[in-house]
């Protein structure tokens, strides 16, 4: 489990990486002195379209 902190700097991160792809700049990513989110992890995201209703649109992730 992820702390507040810990949640708050891959939101940020996120935020960051999508900024910079849509404006064609290479991310700049910094995780800062966070071991937990160096560690190797599985991840899992849906899409939904909340404009169609909460419509899934998609859905990516990596088990570990």
């Amino acid at each position: 489990m992820l702390t507040l902190e810990e949640g708050t700097v891959l939101v940020s991160l996120a935020r960051t990486a999508i900024e910079s792809h849509v404006s064609g700049r290479k991310p700049e990513l910094d995780i800062g002195s966070h071991p937990t989110l160096t560690q190797p992890r599985g991840v899992f995201v849906s899409l939904v379209d909340v404009s169609r209703g909460g419509v899934l649109r998609g859905c990516i992730g990596t088990p570990f």
